[in-house]
């Protein structure tokens, strides 16, 4: 088969430290073009315009998430299917502008820890779930930083579904500021995830099920053995997987865990109500 001819929106940090690497390591796209408008090295053009009118297959949207409801339209307007970085949207009212356009069999949202070998599906209700996200912007070159809600909210909002197997059936918020964010989603089958997502100063991320450790980082020996089968870092490697998965749906068929855009729906309506529930104690 031959390669999708992929087209890139946004070639910032996410793209130069996860996207571009990933695609090293699959054959299922070629990049044809990437728009962003600061000049780079590259296949790349100059603004969306000009991307759309190049000869493309899908469209990988990596651009600010304000700028996401005008890029992902514009793809579907034309057709294209689509993998959105997170948060899909900023709003629910712009996925149901996408769908009046015909994107629910287009737009996927890209949840790539679904593909962490730690993150599988519990399979079964009722489970106590802790999970905690605390990173530094800057250790990724950002200068700049989404606050929180939009920057790691929206993996606990995954993870809790995924994991679980449940839906989200409410939403206790105890802290909700730019740099962090705490509280609890009650599940539908009887269980709870607790949730804690931060700035700070050092990278720390834990999933706890009913007090045992499921997933943390990676121990000294994982990473050494890692480099030594030249295998790519976990981040990178599940987004290998998420893209691999993606050329698999646009082909036609269904990969299980690649977000679906009633995934981005459900995770859109979460943050949007974490943003508005009162605090509780």
């Amino acid at each position: 088969m031959n390669p999708l001819r992929l087209g890139v929106i946004g070639a910032g940090q996410v793209w130069r430290r996860l996207y571009a690497p990933a695609l090293k390591h699959t054959n299922a796209f070629r990049i044809a073009a990437v728009a962003d408008p600061t000049p780079s090295t590259g296949v790349t053009v100059g603004n969306l315009q000009d991307l759309l009118a190049e000869t493309l297959d899908c469209v990988l949207v990596l651009s600010p998430p304000a700028l996401h409801a005008e890029h992902v339209l514009a793809c579907i307007e034309n057709g294209l299917p689509v993998l959105v970085e997170k948060p899909a949207a900023m709003a629910s009212s712009e996925l149901e502008v996408w769908e009046q356009a015909g994107g629910a069999n287009l737009v996927r949202p890209a949840f790539s820890r679904r593909y962490w070998p730690a993150y599988r599906q519990g399979g079964r209700n009722g489970h106590h779930w802790d999970f905690r996200l605390h990173t530094n912007p800057a250790e990724w070159g950002a200068t700049t930083a989404d606050p929180v809600a939009l920057d790691l909210l929206p993996h606990a909002a995954d993870l809790a579904r995924w994991v679980s197997g449940e839906t989200v059936k409410g939403i206790q918020v105890h802290e909700r500021t730019e740099t962090r964010m705490h509280g609890v989603f009650e599940l539908d089958g009887g269980g709870r995830f607790a949730w804690d997502v931060a700035h700070g100063p050092t990278y720390h991320e834990t999933l706890l099920m009913d007090g045992k450790t499921v997933a943390s980082p990676a121990g000294l020996v994982s990473r050494v053995s890692r480099r030594l089968a030249r295998r790519p870092e976990p981040p990178i490697e599940a987004i290998v997987e998420m893209l691999d998965d993606w050329a698999l749906a646009i082909s036609g068929a269904s990969p299980a865990r690649l977000g679906t855009f009633a995934d981005a729906r459900a995770n859109v309506a979460i943050v949007e109500q974490v943003l508005t529930s009162p605090l509780e104690p």
